[in-house]
């Protein structure tokens, strides 16, 4: 059975933080997301003759709703006195669960042959990036490639309006899947999307076509499986693979393989 193209909804992709004032003076931190179904926030805060409802940094787990989602109040400790707030937050797509063990071996995210896995973080030889890089899978692929999803989930966001040399992450989609961890398919062709937000996806299902998207120096196909630690952080696990002979082979750093 043939895929087609799924239309791209417009407009932000992201999960924004929205600082709103109440009747009563109370300003509500409100999360609202678009174009994702599920993310973790991660407020800070400064403030003078002000307090907040929950410990500082506020880092919570937020879901898609019809409204905002409240993540955080403060309000005036003295009333009548002067106070100020300053914040600035940051957010990840997924969810954090407590007891989540990764074990799993995945089948290749594509169809049309053999690739070569140019690198896999962490990797001491190659520029530094950033901790939740760790355990990130790139493979060298022709663009238009057609990108497969290496385990079965539920399609949880996506972006697909980037275009080359952009300085982002590039377009992508983000798999949760059944064991609370989470696969994001980065630097994807624009406007190259097979599934649908929520659509529960089965391992080998078409999801979209490789790119060279965001900050991508080449034709490429990048994979993560993470868990989220905070707004900030997230934990990515490493990543074991089985071929179509039918071998399984675990992917270690500052290494390349022909999968």
């Amino acid at each position: 059975m043939q895929q087609e193209l799924v239309k791209p909804v417009n407009g932000n992709y992201s999960i924004q933080i929205m600082d709103e004032e109440r009747v009563d003076g109370t300003i509500a931190f409100n999360a609202l997301l678009q174009n994702c179904l599920e993310g973790v926030v991660t407020i800070r805060l400064e403030l003078q003759n002000m307090q907040c409802d929950k410990p500082i940094p506020v880092t919570a787990n937020v879901m898609a709703r019809k409204t905002r989602f409240n993540v955080a109040n403060v309000w005036a400790k003295t009333p009548g006195e002067e106070f100020h707030y300053r914040f600035k937050y940051s957010s990840i797509f997924g969810q954090i669960r407590s007891g989540v063990s990764h074990k799993h071996i995945y089948v290749p995210p594509y169809q049309g042959g053999k690739y070569v896995v140019s690198e896999v973080f962490p990797d001491a030889r190659a520029i530094p990036k950033q901790p939740h890089d760790e355990h990130f899978v790139t493979w060298r692929m022709p663009v238009g490639t057609k990108v497969c999803a290496a385990r079965g989930g539920v399609l949880i966001a996506y972006r697909m309006d980037v275009q080359q040399r952009e300085a982002s992450p590039g377009n992508y989609v983000v798999v949760r899947h059944d064991d609370g961890t989470y696969g994001r398919y980065i630097h994807l062709q624009q406007n190259a999307l097979f599934a649908r937000l929520g659509q529960k996806v089965v391992v080998g299902q078409l999801l979209a076509l490789s790119g060279a998207s965001g900050a991508a120096t080449y034709p490429q196909l990048s994979l993560q499986v993470y868990q989220p630690i905070s707004g900030y952080t997230r934990r990515g696990f490493p990543l074991t693979f089985r071929t179509s002979k039918n071998e399984i082979v675990p992917l270690k750093p500052g290494k390349q393989y022909y999968l």
